[in-house]
């Protein structure tokens, strides 16, 4: 029953509670529409943006490949060596240091006795004499002992003659020599008799001696290269003796 007031009745006020709630609602949504939307459309952005990058990439690669295809292969080895001068040698494909040399090794490749000693033991007269030998062979100071520090080569020769070569075969050294340009060196041999006591130890010490002789080498050397160096052991003991070394260097790149 109207009581005549303006007051809203139970029923209006639940009634505009309703509509107040249901426009919250609505609002808020919206909001989570327009959010969602706005995260959609960041994510869009950024998928464009890396599939931009991503054809750039990829155009780059084919550029890349037709260069590749079209450009001549580069003549420069891969070491970065460039081929030198002496090309004409008839050298073949081979690791060196550089393009621009060739590397010779260098050995003691054999021994002889060309005079005995004047010990009785180790006399020409005596048919069984021997000279027991130790070789230095070194170029700049740096060599090897031939055989070792610890043996020695026995060798003889005949009454009349120089005795039979005695091979060793030992690198002793490496030389690298620039193309189109001789190498000159020297090669220095010692050498040794070891006496062994007993007879021999009347001469009270061992006899030693050294020589030298020069060596040129060049890209284009008849291989091998021989030199012969005699050294008379006149130091030392007093039975002297006298050996001759040979030496050999050979060409293993180029």
């Amino acid at each position: 029953m109207a009581n005549g007031s303006n007051e809203p009745s139970g029923v209006d006020a639940i009634q505009q509670q309703s509509a107040e709630v249901g426009s919250d609602k609505q609002l808020s949504e919206l909001r989570e529409l327009t959010r969602n939307l706005m995260m959609a459309v960041q994510t869009m952005q950024l998928q464009t943006s890396r599939g931009l990058e991503l054809r750039d990439a990829i155009n780059d690669v084919k550029a890349a490949t037709r260069s590749m295809l079209v450009t001549p292969a580069s003549t420069v080895p891969a070491s970065g060596a460039v081929p030198g001068k002496g090309s004409d040698c008839g050298c073949g494909p081979c690791e060196c240091i550089s393009g621009t040399c060739c590397t010779f090794k260098i050995e003691l490749a054999s021994i002889r006795i060309t005079q005995m000693q004047i010990e009785p033991v180790d006399a020409a007269a005596n048919p069984f004499a021997e000279m027991e030998l130790q070789v230095y062979p070194t170029i700049d100071g740096i060599g090897t002992v031939c055989p070792n520090f610890f043996s020695t080569y026995s060798l003889r020769k005949p009454l009349s003659r120089p005795g039979i070569w005695y091979p060793v075969n030992v690198k002793f050294a490496m030389v690298s020599v620039c193309k189109g340009a001789p190498k000159h060196f020297t090669v220095n041999v010692a050498g040794k008799e070891v006496d062994d006591g007993g007879i021999e130890a009347t001469a009270a010490r061992d006899e030693y001696g050294m020589a030298e002789a020069a060596m040129t080498l060049d890209c284009c050397s008849a291989q091998p290269v021989t030199i012969i160096i005699e050294v008379h052991l006149d130091h030392g003991g007093l039975g002297g003796g006298t050996f001759e070394a040979m030496i050999t260097a050979t060409r293993e790149c180029c």
